[in-house]
């Protein structure tokens, strides 16, 4: 985004909530492409929240690939595109054939907007990304579920994901 010039560095510092701000101009990254129409935004900004609980991912790995196509109800093929314009875009970075969102905090924040919603509610989504992608993801998606009720503990809605999900697990 810094690169672009969508952000200024100096003035997200200044900014009394850094992670908010930074997160708001990274989803403004996803929604400026003219080139992209509204069911495609949606898809992806439910890919990128996918990607948060579990990343990184092996999108050459089909089971990895197949899984995350399942769990979005989506075609391999179209993962694989979407994977690519989210690349396109700098919302993705991809190394040794891996790809995670680059930057922790907003890989965290996308995982608990993924979990929680505006409210503080459970969305639901981490018991069932936990029914669907354990299997393939179990060690990525237990990190993120902890780093999103650590986070949740600290605010105002404390939100206790794993008490809800480890019967699951068992």
């Amino acid at each position: 985004l810094i690169r672009r010039g969508q952000a200024n560095l100096a003035d997200l510092e200044q900014t009394p909530d850094f992670i908010a701000e930074v997160l708001d101009r990274f989803q403004d990254a996803l929604l400026a492409s003219p080139s992209l129409d509204e069911p495609t935004r949606s898809r992806l900004r439910e890919l990128l929240q996918i990607l948060a609980l579990c990343a990184p991912v092996r999108p050459s790995d089909p089971r990895e690939r197949d899984a995350l196509a399942a769990f979005l109800r989506e075609l391999p093929e179209v993962l694989i595109r979407d994977l690519g314009v989210l690349e396109d875009l700098g919302l993705l970075l991809r190394r040794g054939g891996l790809v995670t969102i680059p930057v922790d905090a907003i890989r965290e924040a996308e995982a608990r907007r993924a979990c929680v919603d505006t409210r503080g509610q459970a969305t639901g989504r981490a018991e069932r990304a936990l029914r669907e992608l354990t299997g393939v993801f179990r060690k990525n998606l237990l990190r993120a579920l902890a780093q999103v009720e650590w986070h949740s503990e600290r605010s105002v809605e404390s939100l206790s994901l794993l008490d809800r999900i480890w019967p699951e697990l068992a």
